[in-house]
């Protein structure tokens, strides 16, 4: 059994982490994604303030949209002709203050 640090399912992952994943699933994410996190993270102090528990989009390091309702946000991002894994879709909370460690069984 090994143990794989991970973030909760809702935190942002960090770029170490995400050079892990990538790692280890032998795929690199997608450059928008990569620009919608970091702005995401540019953000967040402002969006704490103004829209806290609700719904972001992001193209890139645009960002598109703010809701209440996940779903929509990503119907109004497929609607607008952005594709699956060009946008991000995140929920406006504080990120986690550590990373937990998880048992695997490989």
């Amino acid at each position: 059994m090994s143990v794989i640090p991970t973030s909760p399912p809702h935190a942002p992952a960090t770029p170490e982490a995400i050079h892990q994943l990538e790692c280890a699933l032998q795929e690199t994410m997608p450059a928008p994604i990569r620009q919608a996190r970091a702005a995401w993270r540019r953000d967040l102090p402002t969006l704490l303030r103004t829209h806290p528990g609700q719904w972001v989009a992001y193209h890139g390091e645009r960002q598109i949209a703010v809701g209440s309702n996940k779903t929509d946000l990503f119907q109004q991002c497929l609607r607008s002709g952005l594709q699956r894994g060009e946008f991000l879709v995140l929920r406006i909370e504080p990120e986690a203050e550590q990373d937990v460690a998880l048992p695997l069984d490989v």
